[in-house]
């Protein structure tokens, strides 16, 4: 930091751009502090899909299976495409924010006074 300190003198055009990370606004810091929330959710949100493409799949090929010609594909794909689905409904309980979530995140007056220096 002390480097950024002196080169901001000599080269004020060129870290102007970097000077704004170090100003952060408090909306921004909180942000910064949920970001392991949005990348849950996010993660979340792409495997639920990817397990829906699975499902869909599952259904087609157990639709287009003959139950009396082949039992246990049939009984297979059917297990496969619930599991799938289990899998979905858990996805989605990830994806929501629980007040555990929240209150892992100090609040606005807290994180302040950690980035203060002590007196």
């Amino acid at each position: 930091i002390s480097w950024l300190h002196d080169e901001s003198h000599e080269q004020a055009d060129v870290l102007s751009a970097v000077h704004s990370l170090f100003q952060l606004l408090e909306k921004e810091k909180l942000d910064i502090l949920r970001a392991p929330l949005v990348i849950r959710a996010d993660i979340a949100t792409m495997e639920k899909a990817i397990c829906e493409k699975r499902r869909r799949h599952f259904l087609d090929l157990w639709t287009q299976t003959d139950a009396k010609e082949q039992p246990d594909l049939v009984r297979d794909l059917q297990q496969k495409f619930y599991a799938e689905d289990q899998r979905i409904k858990d996805l989605d309980r990830e994806r929501q924010v629980a007040m555990t979530d929240l209150a892992a995140i100090p609040w606005v007056g807290d994180f302040y006074s950690e980035l203060e220096p002590s007196s």
